[in-house]
């Protein structure tokens, strides 16, 4: 080869590098977007959800509804004043208006007090709840109330036992009852806890332990791979995109791959929104909950540093 054809030859390997480089971008920007399609379709369903909706993780679940007991049943819709028990072997969550998650751990009694988007509220008669609230759809105050502690939050993730609250992030204002009289309150931010000395009638600030991080940051995953775990589901269960990625020749590890960069921040959502075809109010609930993804993955570094 002479050393004109040469050349040639490295400038036409150069040109098929730099396409090679512009098509895995472009590749990238698909998928990202078709992810947002996908939580798009997660948020337009949510819309027309039902206020509070039961989810029953494992074992028999027993709702109160008008004075009558029976048992709850998957997925089923929630109203004001019932009651949601879980017995020994039992794990259930609700959701309310697609922004607060409850977790109720076994032997745990919860009833709705309060159920508007302007204030939602649980009395926790016993066992201990996980609450997640991100506010994406407009409600403006949620509250767990137990027979010592009353706690209200507007964005928050924490932990309600009936003497001690523990936050993973946000903060939380904790009020401390007393014949069902608020006589003090304290605000608790991440990372710490608080507990109710019901004799002294004081409420405790401390720190997290090690072994309560640990039991935060699993609450904290799980919130995190839920959003994940949805956005896998639609995009091999929806027809239109997965034509889109049979166009773009990716498997599923491919999809997994470009899904955990977005995540983990190699790319840049907003830049990806930008590019979206869609703008409309759910997208921008969908930049949120990405950005949120993204703060759940630093909080649990923060969580597990030592």
């Amino acid at each position: 080869m002479n050393k004109f054809a040469r050349k040639k030859f490295i400038i036409k390997q150069n040109k098929k590098e730099k396409m090679a480089k512009k098509t895995l971008i472009v590749v990238g920007v698909i998928i990202a977007v078709i992810i947002i399609l996908a939580l798009t379709a997660v948020i337009v369903t949510s819309a027309k959800s039902a206020p509070a909706v039961l989810y029953i993780e494992q074992g028999t679940v027993k709702v109160e509804h008008k004075g009558q007991w029976f048992d709850g049943k998957d997925e089923q819709e929630l109203f004001l004043n019932d009651v949601v028990r879980t017995g020994e072997d039992s794990r259930a969550s609700i959701v309310f208006y697609d922004s607060i998650i409850i977790r109720e751990a076994a032997t745990t009694e919860i009833k709705i007090q309060k159920l508007s988007t302007e204030e939602t509220s649980i009395k926790q008669a016993a066992g201990e709840t996980w609450n997640k609230f991100e506010n994406i759809a407009g409600v403006r105050q949620y509250e767990v109330e137990t027979p010592n502690t009353a706690a209200t939050v507007r964005g928050t993730g924490f932990l309600v036992r009936l003497n001690s609250i523990l936050v993973g992030d946000g903060s939380v204002d904790v009020n401390l009852l007393k014949d069902g009289n608020r006589i003090m309150q304290r605000r608790v931010s991440a990372g710490e806890k608080i507990l109710a000395d019901i004799e002294k009638g004081d409420l405790i600030l401390e720190k997290l332990t090690d072994e309560e991080k640990r039991a935060l940051a699993e609450q904290i995953r799980k919130d995190r791979d839920t959003y994940k775990r949805v956005r896998l589901f639609l995009v091999k269960n929806d027809p239109k995109i997965m034509t889109a990625i049979r166009m773009a020749k990716l498997d599923e590890s491919r999809i997994m791959e470009y899904a955990e960069k977005l995540d983990n921040g190699e790319y840049n959502e907003d830049e990806i929104y930008a590019k979206s075809p869609i703008k409309t109010e759910n997208t921008e609930k969908i930049l949120r909950l990405t950005k949120k993804i993204k703060a759940y993955n630093r909080l649990l570094n923060e969580l597990q540093a030592p």
